[in-house]
């Protein structure tokens, strides 16, 4: 799906700074690219309707290239930066570093970048009461929840030494849902394969240390799975 300046929010377009774009008529860093430019903001979509160029083709690449001009002499400033360019679009084999700011030429899709900035404005916390909120089928089983980094997990009570946990991952389009199993040090091994018996032909299970994963699941699917004991 193509997308017009407006698609992009301007907070996005503003982390970018000075950059260096280019479109690529395959899609691919590869050849001579169709058009390439500098600018800031939403500059490198304003050829799109003009020239013809399709935005799914844009690479960002370099970044941030104001940055040379914040502890490069003046007077080096060009050769830093065309150094680092040039490291990061040949590769050659012999330099061991990337130059000055290299981590600046990112060279990658304008959609990727995206992505990852998106992902980066995700608040698990309030991702976590969101999924509380649009699922009321699972309140009377939760008995614990907890918090670890960007996934929340929520714990149901142990029936006949079996607990089922509720990973969520909040993503950009939704959430990822992994049930975890976890059978008491009693009898861990019997149930275990007890449990993987019965489970192995309707669900894709991992083994995940002393307990079972279940994987691949839609989140309908994890919450029948983990109310289901």
């Amino acid at each position: 799906m193509e997308k017009s300046e407006m698609a992009y929010p301007k907070a996005f377009m503003e982390t970018l700074g000075q950059y260096v774009y280019a479109y690529y008529p395959d899609g691919k860093i590869n050849g001579a690219p169709e058009y390439q430019g500098k600018g800031v903001d939403t500059r490198c979509l304003a050829h799109i309707k003009e020239k013809g160029l399709n935005p799914a083709n844009l690479f960002i690449m370099g970044r941030n290239l104001e940055q040379y001009a914040k502890s490069t002499p003046v007077e080096e400033i060009a050769s830093f930066a065309a150094e680092a360019a040039l490291i990061a679009v040949l590769s050659p084999e012999r330099n061991k570093v990337s130059g000055r700011y290299g981590e600046l030429w990112c060279m990658s899709k304008l959609d990727d970048i995206y992505h990852e900035w998106k992902k980066e404005q995700i608040d698990p916390v309030k991702e976590s009461m969101r999924f509380y909120n649009e699922h009321p089928e699972m309140h009377e089983n939760i008995k614990g929840m907890t918090a670890s980094g960007n996934s929340f997990t929520y714990f149901a009570s142990t029936v006949g030494g079996i607990e089922y946990m509720l990973t969520v991952v909040p993503e950009v389009d939704g959430f990822i849902p992994t049930v975890k199993v976890k059978f008491a040090s009693s009898k861990r091994e019997e149930l275990r394969e007890q449990w993987v018996q019965g489970n192995n032909e309707e669900y894709q299970l991992v083994a995940d240390g002393e307990m079972i994963s279940v994987q691949g699941l839609s989140v309908e699917k994890a919450i029948e799975l983990w109310t289901s004991q």
